[in-house]
């Protein structure tokens, strides 16, 4: 089959190389494919040479995948996009992805196509960039299998025996009328690039007839030409200038309005911190009252109280009553008055005293873990007190 018929994936990452050929045709079925490990020690353009040599036969129109370029997302105000030309968007594409690739706009060609997740005003697209000195270097080692190299993509890793099913997916994505993935793509070789001695010999013999029609005012017109050349390469730098210029107030812009969302989340944090700490300020002044109301609203002469103790989250009172059930009847009467959600009354111990015959007795008042402390604010209120 001849090779001009046929296309010719070659696959390099960082443990694989493959070749695929393919069918030049709309169904671009699979003619061949070969796997091996990518052999330890090999630079990019010998790991090509690998794949190349993986078949026998000769090359198709060459394309070159690896993992090894860079490819990412790149957006761009949509107000400029708009503005500008297809080459000026490819200029400004390859000058935003310098940022992420580390890669010079100008030591370098990309391909590109439109990405589907775009931000809000923005123009976003799927990039590959290689630099121009690595395409020199492959194009020069590749001359030797007779190839000629049609792109250049970026690939991610896959398994060997996806070979054939992943070049042909990505070979229909890339010839489709709107191409769905990026590639560094190569015009034709030109007639003086395949003859180059006829293309030198017809080149001669049409400078020999252009000097006998030479005009006088020839040199005039050289001088014209070259300084609209150096016009036309003036504007050049002053747009691509521009442009990046309003890449960077763009960039400028978007790290402005998210600063200005983080500065408001902050605030609005902080808000909830001071409620919050009101509303705990505004309970716990709340809570000495309480204590001392419920005490005194259950004083009566069946119990005399001595004194009340802080210990932590506890308040314990102790005192004398005449018998067992008024000790049980003040333990009930101070769990109705005292709030539930803030107050709980442990098991009271009692203990009967011979000598005056009254029975002493000790409640245990704790504070719920789950509200402010009142310690300090009971502490605050003069400490023990004796209360009849």
């Amino acid at each position: 089959m001849f090779s001009s018929h046929r296309h010719t994936i070659v696959f390099v990452t960082c443990d694989l190389v493959a070749r695929v050929d393919l069918h030049a045709d709309a169904c671009n079925a699979a003619v061949s494919s070969s796997t091996a490990d990518r052999s330890s020690g090999l630079d990019l353009m010998e790991s090509i040479q690998q794949a190349i040599t993986l078949e026998s036969s000769k090359p198709g129109q060459l394309w070159i995948l690896s993992d090894a370029f860079w490819s990412g997302n790149v957006e761009l105000a949509e107000d400029i996009a708009s503005q500008i030309t297809t080459k000026q968007v490819e200029q400004a594409i390859a000058l935003e992805a310098e940022f992420d690739s580390g890669i010079s706009a100008f030591e370098s060609q990309v391909g590109y196509v439109p990405a589907l997740n775009s931000g809000p005003g923005q123009s976003s697209w799927w990039t590959v960039q290689i630099e121009s000195s690595l395409i020199k270097s492959i194009e020069s080692s590749v001359k030797n299998s007779a190839a000629r190299v049609l792109g250049m993509a970026s690939t991610e890793p896959f398994r060997a025996e996806d070979v054939e099913r992943h070049a042909r997916q990505w070979l229909d994505n890339c010839l489709a009328a709107s191409p769905r993935v990026p590639v560094v793509r190569f015009s034709t070789p030109s007639f003086s690039a395949n003859h180059p001695r006829l293309f030198g010999m017809i080149a001669t013999c049409a400078v020999v007839l252009a000097c006998g029609t030479i005009h006088i005012d020839g040199k005039h017109k050289f001088q014209q030409a070259t300084v609209t050349a150096s016009e036309l390469k003036n504007q050049k730098v002053v747009t691509l200038r521009r442009i990046s210029e309003r890449q960077v107030q763009a960039r400028q812009l978007r790290d402005s309005r998210k600063q200005q969302e983080a500065n408001a989340a902050q605030k609005m944090k902080q808000l909830q911190q001071v409620r919050q700490a009101q509303h705990q300020y505004e309970s716990r002044r709340k809570r000495p009252a309480e204590l001392f109301n419920a005490l005194s609203a259950t004083a009566n002469q069946e119990h005399w109280i001595q004194s009340f103790r802080l210990e932590k989250e506890r308040v314990i009172v102790t005192g004398l009553a005449l018998n067992h059930a008024a000790i049980t009847r003040l333990a009930g009467q101070l769990e109705q008055e005292l709030s539930s959600d803030r107050w709980s009354v442990q098991p009271t111990t009692m203990q009967v005293d011979p000598d005056i015959e009254l029975v002493r007795f000790e409640i245990t008042l704790v504070t719920k873990k789950t509200m402010p402390k009142v310690a300090d604010r009971l502490a605050s209120h003069g400490g023990t007190k004796n209360v009849r």
